[in-house]
Formats: structure tokens, C-alpha cells, sequence
């Protein structure tokens, strides 16, 4: 892990979702909210992604593959992410190490206030996890 980012561009970013939550949401919400946490193979680490499954902020679009790996300044250590509460499992595959943040019926775009609320929550959860991790 490279401990010169961790947890900096990842608690820069989710503040900035965070924040984001405090006022209507513009169009490309997506891109910059966190969605899920997922699993970089051969790694104990994961990545903060969007909604497109691409690094949060990272508006590549479309089919465009990208290498988890080339984007060491958004992981954080699995066991970290695995330990904040709130965080959604696959209740379908519980061996399936990724860790949601919301899903598609409790976007924070398309729904009540307290999606917003919840979602901001979970952000907050993170930073502290993060916090304590660095």
C-alpha cells in the first residue's frame, strides 16, 4: 500500500461526496459518489468506486476497462473497509468481498431525503475508520 496517499484522496474524495449531499445533486451525481467499496485482485485492498464501476470522480465512461491497481490513491486496506458498520454485503454471494455504500433503490438521487442522509452517514462512518486507520 502506498501510505505517502492512504487515506488522503480517499477522505478528500468522500468529503467532497459528503458534501455534495448538503444540496441538490447535478446530473453527474454518480461520478462522484461513492458506490462501492470492491476488491482489487491480488491485493488485501480494495477501491472506493462509483456508480459506473470506475474510480470515484473518474468519468472515463462507457466500456473503457481501467486497472484498479493504477489507481493506489483511492484503496484502502480490506480489513478496514470489512470493519465499518452500516456497509452493505451481497446477501446473494457472502463470499463476495465488496461492501456497498447504497443500491439502486436507495439512490440519493432518485429518492427521499433520507437516502441523502443515510448515504452521508455512511461516508462519515468511513472517514472515521479511515481516520483511525492512517
Amino acid at each position: 500500500m502506498n501510505t505517502d496517499t492512504f487515506p488522503n484522496m480517499v477522505t478528500v474524495l468522500l468529503s467532497k461526496a459528503q458534501d455534495m449531499l448538503g444540496q441538490r445533486l447535478p446530473k453527474d451525481a454518480g461520478i462522484h459518489l461513492p458506490y462501492c467499496w470492491h476488491d482489487v485482485p491480488g491485493t488485501t485492498e480494495m477501491i472506493l468506486l462509483n456508480r459506473s464501476y470506475k474510480p470515484v470522480g473518474n468519468n472515463s465512461g462507457g466500456k473503457t476497462w481501467l486497472d484498479y491497481a493504477d489507481f493506489p490513491e483511492l484503496l484502502a486496506p480490506r480489513a478496514v473497509i470489512h470493519g465499518i458498520g452500516g456497509m452493505r454485503r451481497n446477501q446473494s454471494f457472502p463470499e463476495d468481498p465488496r461492501q456497498w455504500f447504497y443500491n439502486d433503490l436507495t439512490a440519493p438521487q432518485r429518492g427521499p431525503v433520507v437516502y441523502k442522509q443515510r448515504l452521508a452517514d455512511l461516508i462519515q462512518a468511513n472517514l472515521d475508520a479511515l481516520q483511525v486507520a492512517s
